[in-house]
């Protein structure tokens, strides 16, 4: 599918067109954490509206869409980040804060072709991305184009 597949990118005006594909990825994260309560989709989405509109604000934030036949099919919403007081290295990189594709365009490329295009529109040669790790099949997808493990974050719950 991902042929026709046609990838722009853009600011704040399309947050609301990202709806649907938002909830495709909450409702696949509440998937893979089951013993996990997760919130209905009207809430998820409007918290998580809110928090793209005070994102795409930063300068440097920019979110890619992915459409095929006009529908939008897949994003990659992006965070630039600069450098950290540890590293010299990178100087800058982009967060993919996150990455959706549509149920019935899953396997055809589009997410590989997003992540191609943030490093193009970043303009940074290294990229990060949080993926949980109870999603073994993300883990794999994104090992396979070259992510590796850099850091881990713990959780303790009393």
């Amino acid at each position: 599918m991902s042929a026709g597949a046609e990838i722009s990118r853009h600011g704040a005006d399309v947050v609301d067109e990202l709806e649907p594909l938002w909830l495709t990825l909450k409702r696949h994260h509440g998937a893979c954490t089951p013993d996990d309560p997760v919130r209905d989709d009207a809430a998820s989405w409007a918290m998580r509206r809110e928090e793209y509109r005070d994102w795409l604000r930063e300068e440097g934030a920019f979110v890619l869409v992915a459409r095929q036949d006009g529908r939008a099919v897949g994003y990659a919403l992006v965070l630039p980040h600069g450098p950290g007081p540890t590293w010299v290295e990178p100087d800058r990189y982009a967060i993919v804060q996150d990455l959706a594709v549509a149920a019935d365009a899953q396997g055809g490329g589009i997410g590989r072709l997003l992540i191609d295009r943030v490093h193009e529109e970043s303009g940074c040669e290294t990229v990060e991305l949080v993926v949980l790790d109870a999603n073994e099949p993300a883990m794999r997808f994104y090992e396979r184009l070259g992510f590796t493990p850099w850091a881990v974050t713990m959780r303790r719950r009393q």
